[in-house]
């Protein structure tokens, strides 16, 4: 198994473990768009993003992993509680993730965790959806 997809799932194994304001199912996926109807349900997709790698040692190159986090849902704008709720969700997942290293992958440590956009207002304006990306990057020397 590739090594990005091994932290895809073991983030969303850890995600798996928390308990948020609203339940969560977190899915690894390649492209989390759906049918506006499919949205009347949360989804929480973990997306493989992106692998960096620069000279460490002689021996070991220091190697970084960033996954997306896509919390999705549609909505009705104008309904602030809502709206409100799943920015509390968001910003949830955030602490959650924040400074947690992957049991599964114990050689990755946690570099960054970055929330951008907030939530995408060209989702919201055209299509009455709710879309956050929480970016979570880990590192390690191999």
């Amino acid at each position: 198994m590739s090594t990005i997809i091994a932290i895809a799932d073991a983030v969303v194994a850890l995600l798996g473990t928390g308990t948020f304001s609203q339940p969560i199912t977190p899915l690894r996926s390649y492209q989390p768009t759906y049918e506006l109807k499919d949205l009347d349900v949360l989804k929480v997709n973990v997306v493989p993003r992106a692998i960096a790698i620069e000279p460490g040692t002689r021996s070991a190159s220091f190697r970084e992993v960033t996954v997306d986090v896509a919390i999705q849902k549609k909505v009705t704008p104008e309904d602030t509680a809502a709206m409100d709720g799943l920015m509390d969700l968001v910003e949830e997942i955030v602490g959650f993730l924040n400074l947690k290293n992957l049991s599964s992958s114990p050689s990755w440590k946690f570099k960054e965790i970055t929330n951008d956009p907030v939530f995408e207002p060209d989702h919201l304006k055209d299509w009455r959806q709710f879309t956050s990306i929480v970016s979570v990057r880990y590192a390690a020397l191999k």
